[in-house]
């Protein structure tokens, strides 16, 4: 869900800013640096916290008029997602289909 059109559509419609998906970009590889964005730094990847990050990019574009609200913002997310870019999706798919099969537990 991490989708720079996605996010500069979010930001448009609750906050009214036009903002570019360099913008969006920018702020989002700023967030990662966080250490608040970190969910495990020891592993051999560091797991990145999407809604931290969300929550980072989208205040950072409207400086901190808009906060990200996960139960808000995410289907709103995904619904755009799944109108423009719905092949960004295959793996989420993929990994509901796991869990609902059984094969992950």
């Amino acid at each position: 869900m991490l989708e720079a059109g996605a996010i500069a559509e979010l930001v448009r419609v609750h906050a009214g800013d036009v903002v570019q998906t360099s913008r969006v970009e920018a702020a989002w590889e700023g967030g990662k640096l966080l250490p608040a964005c970190w969910v495990n730094s020891n592993a051999k990847s560091p797991v990145v916290h999407a809604a931290k990050l969300l929550n980072h990019v989208i205040t950072t574009l409207t400086e901190n008029r808009l906060t990200y609200r996960k139960t808000l913002h995410a289907p709103e997310l995904v619904e755009h997602l799944l109108q423009h870019k719905s092949d960004s999706l295959i793996e989420l798919k993929k990994s509901l289909q796991e869990v609902i099969s059984g094969q992950v537990r």
